[in-house]
């Protein structure tokens, strides 16, 4: 049997393991629209790092930071994989560290749901969006987060079977309050030097024929050629997360 153990966050090509999905609420309204208004900004000369200030409150008092766009983001977040080996009964799951992809890779956190039906739609895009950057220096993790629709039961989640990266459970809601993720299918990027470049939607149309603007290849692109992103923020097409108790 192989020995679980904490895995390196690389390159996503050749790399399939499990998905992890975040949960939506039960009508899985669409959030956003085609002519939603994008927070674009000229990306401004790099600032010296700074330490994000805490400002988010968290179950039970603890006061946590908040990621913001253009600082520095903690990584040092160790989660559990999904499907990603089969281990023996009690033993420890597979773990990822985002940390690991500091400095190596421009990191890509795709979060996520359990039964979103928009994701669907969304499945060919994915596939191109991670092939066409797969070797430019782009790591790319699934995150699943929010409440579990069904706490007790296995998650198997269908993303698995058609997206090489790793997908991880955000079981306790932390990664999800730190980004400020509210519903599925939102991208975070961040690049190599651990700095958040971009939060929000793939694009702007759930009908890939209706795209006008690829947010997040758009970004891509921009950091592949070593260019500031326009477009730094904008909101997500997809379904709203439940909150965690």
């Amino acid at each position: 049997m192989k020995q679980a153990g904490n895995r390196q966050v690389g390159s996503a090509a050749g790399r399939r393991v499990g998905v992890i999905t975040l949960v939506c609420v039960s009508t899985c309204a669409l959030m956003g629209s085609s002519t939603g208004a994008a927070r674009g900004q000229e990306a401004k000369a790099p600032q010296t790092a700074q330490k994000a200030k805490p400002l988010l409150a968290a179950p039970g008092g603890k006061t946590l930071p908040v990621a913001r766009i253009d600082q520095p983001v903690a990584l040092d977040y160790t989660l559990s994989e999904i499907g990603a080996s089969k281990t023996e009964a009690g033993a420890k799951p597979a773990t990822l560290n985002l940390a690991e992809a500091k400095g190596k890779n421009n990191l890509v956190l795709f979060f996520l749901s359990e039964s979103c039906g928009v994701t669907f739609y969304y499945k060919s895009r994915l596939q191109r969006l991670q092939k066409d950057f797969a070797n430019q220096g782009f790591a790319f993790v699934g995150v699943r987060g929010g409440r579990k629709e069904k706490p007790d039961a296995p998650l198997d989640l269908p993303e698995t079977k058609y997206l090489p990266m790793p997908f991880v459970d955000d079981a306790t809601g932390e990664l999800i309050r730190y980004f400020k993720i509210r519903q599925s299918l939102t991208f975070a990027v961040i690049d190599r030097t651990g700095v958040l470049r971009y939060r929000g939607a793939f694009d702007d149309n759930v009908d890939a024929r209706r795209v006008a603007k690829p947010y997040l290849r758009n970004a891509l692109r921009s950091l592949a050629a070593g260019r500031p992103v326009a477009v730094k923020e904008v909101g997500a097409i997809g379904c709203a997360l439940l909150p965690m108790p």
